[in-house]
């Protein structure tokens, strides 16, 4: 049961005050978006709502929709909520909760995008430049490596709990780091070079199966793709034998899929199936749109296209399912350092808009390109090879983790580091946030029923702006546990202000 009252801060009160929904919530997906395993059902986006939306019929006749009120997008019919339905009208549109019951409109399985657990990242969102070291390189005095640090680490995996686990594949092993841990474990290996069942031999990549709570790795040099149970895990189940592997990644069925830089191909494992079905490249090396060259890592998005970066190539191409051949999405104007260009893209992730994260591997950056863009944009490194906090060393692995911060895997520098995201400079964030101001302004009989939902349900991360504007705008002290409104606060002139440094407002006009 989705209560729209205090989910997704205040846009839903405005829209059905107390309507309670048993359905799904939408949220980074586009108008009409697939969001069901019923395919006629679709995201309809709330009205005033920047990206959520309610899943629903996407076929009712457009005669039995109403308008919403003009002043307020309140709809006066009970069981309704307004949301944007522009292929029946231009204005927003009280549409039947009936047709958006989840037994209309059941729920997709739940999939998250591996390296990607922030299924929506704002097109505009920003990083801190200076990066925090999760892990790094450690040798003894003797010049042997120590038993928690990395040597030119390769692959990389954030879980939901924010632990990473990174391949080191010169000390042939997978470490763990779990949050707040200053040193790291031994997750996979580390019983020297091998191909013995508790040995890996230059593990290359690796990631979290979820249904079986294990790692699953790609074991290059033994050319197989191992199973470790995560939890006192002393040996590893071969999976995939006689297999090429650079990088893995899995889809929501359990499909594996996996890269060959030597083959030139991608193949696809599917539980089971030993041998594997070429579904990207295999037409030998080279730039044609149906061949690759020297791949290196892939992502697989919810519709199963496939995402491969070439080194060789410099660019990213998308494989749709099926495809004879790719689409360049990234780079493809031959290597170097123009925004318009890569030079040795390694690892790769794709948000549910499209958008193409790349590892800049020779260029020593991080790079974002929007769909359909012909250049990208810098978001990490970019300042020369080194190993400043704002510096890279060929970057190879990429991921995100729930709260959108960005981990990178600095090879040369055989460390991994930890880019915060900068929520101060993401203009639609602040948005929100005045939202939930207003909502305490608008409803204070709520005022602290609404602030103890949000910081149960807002990430860690975002507490102290929280903290900023309950006290700035609500006046109360969560440690003395009063509430109390300061002053009223002009809803419609909040993106404004926030955007102007967070300046708090004296405005007593009603909002």
């Amino acid at each position: 049961m989705v209560s729209i009252f205090f989910h997704y801060f205040g846009y839903f009160l405005f829209s059905s005050l107390v309507v309670q929904v048993n359905s799904q919530l939408c949220h980074g997906v586009p108008q009409y978006g697939r969001c069901s395993s019923n395919t006629a059902c679709g995201c309809l986006h709330m009205e005033g709502a920047l990206d959520i939306g309610i899943c629903g019929f996407q076929w009712v006749m457009c005669s039995e929709l109403t308008p919403c009120d003009e002043i307020d997008n309140y709809c006066q019919e009970p069981d309704r909520v307004c949301v944007r339905h522009p292929r029946c009208h231009e204005r927003p549109v009280c549409f039947p909760v009936s047709m958006m019951d989840s037994k209309v409109c059941p729920p997709t399985k739940k999939f998250i995008p591996l390296r990607a657990s922030g299924k929506y990242i704002n097109p505009d969102a920003r990083w801190e430049q200076n990066a925090v070291t999760v892990a790094e390189s450690y040798q003894r005095p003797d010049g042997t490596n120590s038993s928690t640090g990395v040597y030119f680490p390769m692959g990389l995996f954030v879980d939901d709990e924010r632990t990473v686990y990174v391949t080191d594949p010169n000390n042939h092993r997978v470490l763990e780091w779990k949050l707040g841990a200053s040193t790291g474990v031994v997750a996979a290996g580390g019983n020297e070079r091998g191909n013995g069942a508790h040995q890996l031999n230059g593990p290359s990549d690796v990631f979290v199966d979820k249904e079986t709570d294990s790692l699953v790795i790609c074991d290059n040099t033994n050319k197989r793709v191992v199973r470790w149970p995560r939890v006192n895990g002393k040996s590893g189940e071969t999976i995939i034998s006689n297999v090429t592997c650079h990088g893995i990644t899995m889809d929501e069925a359990g499909t594996i899929y996996a890269v060959g830089f030597d083959l030139d191909l991608v193949k696809r494992y599917r539980k089971g199936d030993s041998e594997g079905t070429i579904v990207a490249g295999g037409n030998g090396r080279g730039s044609r749109l149906d061949q690759l060259n020297w791949p290196q890592y892939i992502f697989v998005d919810r519709d199963h296209s496939i995402y491969v970066s070439e080194w060789y190539n410099g660019r990213v191409t998308k494989w749709v399912e099926g495809a004879k051949e790719g689409i360049v999405v990234a780079g493809g104007h031959g290597q170097g350092n123009a925004l318009s260009q890569l030079y040795g893209p390694e690892g790769v992730v794709v948000d549910e808009f499209g958008t193409v994260y790349v590892a800049d591997s020779v260029n020593d950056r991080v790079m974002r390109w929007p769909k359909g863009a012909t250049q990208g944009t810098v978001i990490a490194g970019g300042n020369g090879q080194g190993k400043q906090s704002n510096q890279l060393s060929h970057p190879f692995g990429l991921a995100f983790d729930q709260d959108n911060n960005l981990y990178v895997v600095d090879h040369w520098n055989s460390r991994n580091l930890g880019f915060k995201t900068n929520y101060e400079q993401d203009p639609i964030f602040a948005h929100r946030v005045n939202q939930i101001a207003a909502l305490a302004f608008l409803q204070p009989n709520d005022v602290s029923q609404v602030f103890d939902d949000l910081y149960n349900s807002l990430p860690q991360i975002l507490h102290p702006l929280l903290d900023y504007f309950e006290d700035t705008y609500v006046g109360r002290n969560r440690t003395q546990g009063r509430a109390k409104i300061m002053f009223e606060i002009e809803f419609w002139n909040m993106h404004q202000r926030t955007t102007d440094h967070l300046m708090r407002t004296n405005n007593s006009a009603e909002a």
